[in-house]
């Protein structure tokens, strides 16, 4: 029995976890071999099974995790340049001894996806090595290669030698992420690391890192299940179920937090601004959904809104997708998004911006359309140009078949599936042939 055992600090909330949740659910529905068994180990749980545990067990073990997490955030907190900034930047100082656990002990392969706020360390990463087991780390943001910083924006300081910050309050030559930066330098070059990134655009930025440039570099993206993410098979009794006339024109956003900076919804706030002053007929039926958690109250916006709260299962997630005329993505910053994934894999077209891995979801003016990054003018002509290919039902439906024909291509559960069972395998056997193993 081949045993692989994938790890993230959070058994659901936030993509990576939903990312790492697809990926065990695609490994165990599309073995190529009777033999392999796949794990999921997280933070802590609220399920235990054969196949997935959390690490704090106990009442005390709660505990732990929960001081690691204070900890790392008041070790962070005198470099704070802001409170907007509280959680962009992750010390990786204090984690669990990770590498005593049973499933670690006895498993083949370790697979780590998000493991800050707490769950493992610097020192708690390179622990693992000792197991002698191959690594696999699948990034879903920079945090890996910088100094702590999850993502950099337009600072390349990584690629030579972090210092002189952006994302902390006072920069200097040794600041806190100099630090970081020489801690993970010295600890990854003893590992025996195999990275995975979701988008090429993390796999570029990876290479060029001056602490994973001499890492092998896969870039395989994140898996969703096309048969629940789905186009609606009745998207006009949905519509009715929530209230919505047939003839709206329904346009989407939806986040963990749809205020986080970050998702950039001030963006979309005035694009919708621009179009109420340059086309206002097309705001006449328009209709904005929204869901994610969201902290204070919306401005005032030229068109109704309709905010969702945190929806209820992925089940309650396709179904808003499913009756959305369009889903607008308004990052600044960006891997390779499961709300974006979410929507095309139900037919749904998109507008965003051209940042990190988004480009290589929508293919502009094919299944999208992308805008030039933290441009409001440009995010209107792309909802512009989406309304408007949606008055014609022939464009429109040709719109909704590329979205769906993008996401089976690339990101059904099968295909990525055998993508990462093939990486297993050279690591797990690499004098074997293919076929002898897992396929």
């Amino acid at each position: 029995m081949t045993k692989i055992t994938l790890i993230n600090t959070y058994e659901k909330g936030g993509g990576a976890a939903l990312a790492c949740k697809r990926l065990t659910q695609a490994l165990s529905a599309y073995p190529q071999d009777e033999q392999l068994q796949v794990r999921s180990l997280v933070g802590h749980s609220r399920q235990a099974s054969a196949t997935w545990q959390g690490w704090a067990g106990s009442f005390w073990q709660r505990q732990q995790l929960w001081a690691n997490f204070i900890a790392e955030r008041l070790l962070f907190w005198p470099h704070e340049p802001n409170r907007a900034q509280r959680f962009s930047f992750s010390p990786g100082r204090f984690g669990v001894k990770l590498h005593k656990h049973p499933w670690l002990q006895d498993t083949d392969l370790i697979h780590l996806h998000w493991i800050n706020f707490g769950l493992l360390s610097v020192e708690g990463i390179a622990a693992l090595g000792q197991l002698q087991k191959p690594i696999v780390w699948t990034l879903h943001d920079m945090w890996a290669f910088t100094g702590g910083c999850h993502y950099s924006g337009a600072c390349t300081n990584y690629q030579q030698a972090c210092g002189h910050c952006p994302s902390i309050r006072r920069p200097a030559a040794d600041d806190l992420s100099h630090s970081v930066w020489a801690s993970k330098k010295l600890h990854w070059e003893q590992l025996p690391l195999h990275i995975v990134t979701c988008s090429e655009w993390l796999a570029q930025a990876a290479r060029q890192s001056s602490i994973l440039r001499n890492v092998p570099i896969h870039s395989i993206p994140n898996p969703i299940d096309t048969d629940l993410f789905r186009p609606a098979i009745q998207p006009e009794s949905l519509r009715q179920k929530h209230a919505i006339p047939d003839d709206a024109f329904v346009l989407l956003f939806g986040a963990a937090n749809i205020q986080d900076p970050r998702k950039g919804f001030d963006y979309l706030i005035q694009a919708l601004q621009i179009a109420a002053q340059e086309q206002p007929a097309m705001l006449e039926k328009m209709i904005l959904l929204t869901f994610g958690k969201q902290t204070e109250a919306l401005p005032p916006l030229p068109v109704p809104v309709r905010h969702l709260g945190l929806l209820d299962g992925a089940a309650a997630v396709a179904e808003v997708y499913g009756m959305a005329d369009a889903f607008v993505l308004p990052s600044l910053e960006d891997n390779l998004p499961n709300t974006l994934m979410e929507a095309l894999a139900c037919g749904t077209p998109a507008a965003a911006f051209a940042v990190g891995g988004i480009p290589e979801m929508i293919q502009d003016g094919h299944n999208g359309r992308l805008a030039t990054p933290a441009k409001a003018p440009a995010l209107y002509q792309a909802l512009r140009w989406l309304y408007e290919t949606s008055q014609d039902p022939n464009q429109k439906k040709q719109l909704r078949h590329n979205a769906r024909q993008h996401a089976l291509q690339y990101y059904a559960q099968p295909v990525v599936a055998r993508q990462y069972q093939r990486l297993y395998e050279g690591l797990l056997y690499p004098k074997t042939q293919p076929s002898a193993v897992l396929a």
